[in-house]
């Protein structure tokens, strides 16, 4: 008697661990930037001067330029202030989750929630809203074909983790 051949189970996501999300950000974000069009200022893996100098104001952080930061701070104001806040979303949906994260690194936590709370609650109405979103905003000539060629990837690597 012989046995039917059978099919390779499909691996699935049950949940975006912070380590994947991080790491798709920061292939995202790159290094250290300054480009003078960007209101953040000088940039180091995505954490912005302007954005750092808030956490050293208001919570107390270490006064240094972002270029200074070590890999674990860096990792630290990630999950602190971009996972954490949207956490709830992370177990129901990972190609969504993503999405979320990587929008509220771009953009700012309070714009991936309001997108989310629009009625925006798949990876595809996600990834749409986003570009709209990005196509009104003031700088979208100068930086908008990055930010939805961004979208699009994180969007892509959403559909790697279903």
């Amino acid at each position: 008697m012989s046995k039917k051949p059978t099919k390779p189970k499909k691996v699935t996501v049950k949940r975006l661990t912070f380590e994947v999300a991080l790491r798709h950000v920061l292939n995202q974000e790159g290094g250290v930037s300054n480009d003078p069009r960007d209101g953040g200022g000088l940039t180091n893996r995505g954490i912005s001067s302007k954005f750092y100098q808030g956490l050293v104001k208001k919570y107390g952080y270490p006064n240094k330029p972002v270029t200074a930061l070590s890999s674990a701070e860096i990792t630290n104001i990630y999950k602190t202030w971009f996972w954490k806040p949207l956490a709830r979303h992370h177990a129901d949906n990972p190609a969504l989750a993503i999405q979320l994260f990587d929008h509220s690194v771009n953009a700012g936590v309070t714009v991936a929630s309001d997108l989310l709370n629009q009625g925006n609650t798949t990876p595809q109405m996600y990834k749409n809203a986003r570009i709209t979103y990005y196509k009104q905003r003031p700088k979208c000539r100068t930086f908008g074909k990055g930010w939805i060629a961004r979208a699009n990837r994180t969007y892509q690597k959403g559909l790697e983790l279903s």
